[in-house]
């Protein structure tokens, strides 16, 4: 219940304490259709809570992952964006723009937005990731392999990112291999 409330933890406002009843249920209902993938009904949850606050930030960025597992990159990119509207401090939107970018290709823009998150939150785990995803397509090995050994470090059973370093070691091992050749 109230998987959300982590948003705020670096707030110093009281935003999260002035939401209705019926925002709390229809956000967190929200959060359990898009964990689910249910995307419709998450959909309309996040908008019936905007229906009473237009700015509530939360929803807005949960909007934007749906929007980012429908790979629907655009919509998710203006809802980020919509966010960072409200508050530039924020975590969440600039990571979903560096997937939304990671995503559409536009990787050195990627790598800012991660970057960026890193610098307010060193133990993202999933902007570890993400860079390593953006220098692995980039070929920069190397760089990719720190990033998903970093991920690992904040988070060991990261799955992905343990099967992403065991391919770009191979990658850089095929490299070496071709230059001694």
């Amino acid at each position: 219940m109230f998987k959300w409330l982590g948003f705020f933890k670096n707030r110093k406002d009281d935003a999260h304490y002035n939401l209705l009843p019926e925002e709390f249920q229809a956000l967190d209902l929200g959060i359990v259709y898009l964990n689910k993938k249910e995307h419709d009904r998450a959909i309309a949850e996040f908008n019936k809570v905007l229906g009473f606050n237009p700015k509530n930030e939360i929803a807005i960025v949960k909007l934007g992952h749906v929007y980012l597992q429908q790979k629907k990159y655009p919509e998710a990119i203006q809802q980020f964006n919509r966010v960072l509207e409200i508050d530039p401090r924020g975590i969440d939107p600039h990571e979903g723009l560096g997937f939304c970018y990671f995503e559409q290709g536009r990787l050195d823009e990627a790598i800012e937005e991660f970057n960026h998150v890193l610098k307010l939150n060193p133990n993202n785990e999933h902007s570890h990731f993400g860079l390593g995803l953006c220098y692995n397509t980039k070929q920069e090995h190397a760089k990719a392999a720190e990033a998903f050994k970093r991920a690992l470090k904040i988070r060991p059973k990261h799955a992905q990112a343990n099967e992403m370093l065991k391919y770009v070691t191979r990658q850089m091992k095929i490299s070496a291999g071709q230059k001694n050749a």
